[in-house]
């Protein structure tokens, strides 16, 4: 994909109902920024001869939002340190940047623009970590999860328009998809 590394944060709570099970809640997000390099890379290489001069421009950025509750496990290794395991089940919601691209060379020109409409679906979260008590209600949970989810994005809109040097010129057509209807797309993070 084109997403740069970026934020991510989780903000669990958990209740115990006993020393070693309990329930967890837990609201993440995702932040990351476009990456025009790599795109304009790939953009590039699509056309034969390659283009000598690109404009890329992004209106927001790659955001993942997860909102989970599930069992957590906790084995104690001493007062204030323990072992955790959770497995979440919820909602996990995405969207990505509208994207502006307007490339030239000396025979062509072309202006692209790629916008998804926010994405949700049903995911799950899996993950192990180190459990540090505060006190006895605040804690610090250093860990590593896996979180994955199959994404509805119900629309999406799609154009591309040549416009060839000189005028009179063969072989290239513009187009212009919009649709509502709905686009899958799996997504899976390892959090760390």
């Amino acid at each position: 994909g084109y997403a740069n590394r970026g934020v991510h944060f989780n903000i669990n709570i958990s209740y115990k109902f006993s020393k070693y099970v309990g329930i967890m809640l837990m609201v993440g997000e995702n932040i990351n920024s476009f990456d025009k390099a790599a795109y304009a890379i790939d953009l590039n290489s699509s056309f034969v001869g390659g283009f000598t001069a690109q404009n890329i421009s992004v209106s927001g950025s790659h955001y993942i939002g997860q909102y989970m509750v599930g069992p957590c496990f906790s084995i104690p290794l001493e007062k204030k340190f323990s072992f955790e395991v959770h497995a979440l089940l919820g909602v996990m919601t995405s969207s990505y940047p509208t994207v502006t691209a307007t490339q030239s060379s000396s025979s062509l020109d072309v202006n692209i623009y790629n916008k998804y409409n926010s994405g949700v679906g049903f995911a799950c979260n899996f993950g192990i970590g180190l459990k540090y008590m505060f006190s006895k209600h605040i804690g610090a949970l250093f860990n590593a999860s896996f979180a994955g989810s199959n994404m509805i994005y119900h629309g999406y809109s799609y154009s591309s328009i040549y416009d060839p040097h000189p005028v009179i010129h063969y072989g290239y057509t513009n187009y212009t998809y919009s649709s509502n209807a709905s686009k899958h797309m799996s997504i899976g993070m390892l959090n760390y």
